[in-house]
């Protein structure tokens, strides 16, 4: 792709862009293979946190239900 190509899918999917020879600057291709490695690490963890808390909820909203009573006979927290 074009540089400007580029650039233009990088603002569109919110990432970084970096433009670099392979043939000529191979540290270079390591280094940004690590740190997209370790971006998309990044962003597993937070969906897998985001996922749990959207499962559990938030503290405030747990309620705890004992046989035979209802929520408003237990005492709040």
């Amino acid at each position: 792709v074009s540089h400007e190509e580029g650039v233009i899918l990088a603002k569109d999917f919110d990432c970084n862009f970096a433009e670099l020879a392979a043939a000529e600057q191979v540290n270079q291709v390591g280094e940004v293979f690590h740190e997209l490695c370790r971006e998309v690490l990044t962003h597993r963890r937070r969906a897998k946190h985001s996922l749990l808390d959207r499962m559990l909820g938030s503290k405030t909203a747990y309620r705890v239900y004992s046989r035979g009573k209802s929520d408003s006979a237990l005492p709040k927290d």
